[in-house]
């Protein structure tokens, strides 16, 4: 994706990596609207081949506006990427970012995780906490959940009945109660088929 809505905390950016050896020098870079962000530098001890990946959060939601990453081997530019957090049109219905936690009393997150803190391996249940607003009656809701990219269980959709907009929540687990495999997952909400909010957290292995 190219494109995330407002609220999003969470991007991910993966890539692959071939004839790399242990020890080389290796840079990232993030850019906001142009202006660098935030770098990094590193030896690599990923191997030879194989993907890679990283990550740019915001416990309050990223910024809206325009980003850039930009990988360096030894000093020459390997891997560039680029992606916009579109800030939401005034009175448009939205949800809001999705929080994950490892339980839920009287609607309420319990063990409320940030967005760079992983579930310890075996968790059987992970809880997504989001509000809405601007949410009429009719709107057509739908959520999609993916597992490294696979996606993880059949869409769920509804009409929305309308009322109250706070302390909406959904679960991810597995229908065979087992723990959830360690990984990456993703849960996506869309409204009227467009794209409103997204999420995402990690199973440590």
């Amino acid at each position: 994706m190219s494109r995330f809505p407002e609220g999003v905390i969470e991007v991910f950016g993966v890539f692959s990596s071939s004839g790399m050896s242990d020890g080389t020098l290796v840079k990232e870079e993030w850019c906001f609207d142009g202006y660098l962000s935030y770098e990094d530098s590193y030896t690599w001890k990923g191997g030879g081949s194989g993907n890679a990946w990283t990550s740019l959060w915001r416990e309050g939601g990223l910024y809206t506006g325009s980003y850039e990453f930009r990988w360096y081997i030894a000093g020459q530019l390997a891997q560039y990427g680029a992606f916009t957090v579109e800030q939401r049109q005034v009175g448009a219905p939205f949800f809001s970012s999705i929080r994950f936690a490892e339980g839920m009393q009287n609607n309420q997150p319990i063990n409320l995780h940030t967005p760079d803190q992983p579930f310890k391996a075996g968790t059987k249940i992970v809880y997504g906490f989001y509000s809405g607003g601007n949410l009429t009656s009719g709107l057509m809701l739908k959520r999609e959940v993916y597992y490294d990219g696979t996606l993880f269980s059949a869409p769920l959709t509804a009409s929305w009945p309308g009322g109250a907009m706070d302390n909406l929540w959904t679960t991810i687990a597995r229908r065979d109660d087992q723990p959830l495999d360690p990984g990456t997952y993703e849960i996506k909400l869309y409204i009227n088929d467009q794209l409103a909010q997204l999420g995402t957290f990690v199973v440590e292995p």
